[in-house]
């Protein structure tokens, strides 16, 4: 931190530039960020782009988790949060209840596997091909000079995770678009990493909450704030029984533990 390589904001957009240049080392971003990352970092060093993924250990690595310790998470186990949660849904207003029929005639059709691929990724060898049994996105024009695969841009409208075994493979075959996006996604998202710091947010199902929904902006608010200024040393310091004090008097840690904890023990294993 006191050479600057871990700057703060040390997120996203705010330390990019940086970490193409060689002035930050540690930045938490997306995977779809990849593709500008990698192309800064190649003209930085004088590299191919194809070098620069051929030769990735010398350039990059991804840390899947922190280790937790006394005072938050599991001491010496990392751990990954994965979304489970209801991210879209359908509504009716109640004066076109007529075709309530249609929409749940829809919903029913997506769930078909064969539905679900056209929909999201196309036809095999019209669209995409497989290889290996990974997807990838065809991208040589056409006769008409139109890239196949393009028609599908806005297809992530419809590849939720209803099919979640499917949506894994065929978002991989988005990201395959260019290789960049393609070296970062698949370093970002492996089996090893899911089995060995992934769980699953079971809050992310659960009904409303009153308390804890009134409070859960401020209480994630916090924590980060809390979890930058220990990493980096910079922002307001406080000891963890300080930070939990405040997370009690100004987000009602309390109450929000009790009414998550009470809908928790009502669920069957």
């Amino acid at each position: 931190m006191q050479d600057g390589y871990l700057t703060t904001p040390n997120y996203g957009a705010n330390s990019r530039a940086g970490l193409q240049n060689g002035t930050v080392g540690v930045t938490l971003d997306a995977w779809w960020s990849g593709n500008g990352i990698i192309n800064g970092i190649a003209a930085s060093e004088g590299q191919t782009e194809e070098y620069l993924i051929e030769h990735a250990d010398d350039y990059l690595y991804f840390i899947d988790s922190l280790l937790g310790d006394a005072n938050y998470g599991i001491p010496g186990k990392g751990q990954a949060k994965m979304d489970y949660s209801i991210v879209y849904f359908y509504a009716i207003p109640k004066y076109m209840e007529s075709t309530a029929i249609a929409v749940l005639k829809w919903m029913n059709e997506k769930m078909d596997p064969v539905n679900f691929k056209k929909l999201t990724i196309g036809e095999e060898n019209v669209h995409h091909t497989l290889v290996d049994g990974k997807y990838f996105p065809i991208l040589t024009p056409d006769a008409q000079e139109k890239i196949p695969f393009d028609a599908f841009n806005k297809a992530d409208y419809f590849l939720t995770g209803i099919r979640e075994d499917d949506y894994s493979l065929y978002w991989q075959c988005r990201a395959r678009k260019n290789p960049r996006q393609q070296f970062v996604w698949e370093g970002m998202n492996t089996e090893a990493q899911k089995t060995s710091v992934g769980i699953y947010d079971a809050v992310g199902l659960a009904p409303g909450f009153t308390i804890y929904g009134a409070n859960k902006s401020m209480l994630s608010q916090l924590t980060t704030d809390y979890l930058t200024s220990v990493i980096t040393g910079q922002g307001t310091q406080q000891t963890h029984v300080e930070f939990i004090a405040k997370l009690v008097s100004d987000a009602k840690l309390t109450e929000s533990t009790a009414e998550v904890n009470a809908w928790y023990e009502t669920l069957s294993d």
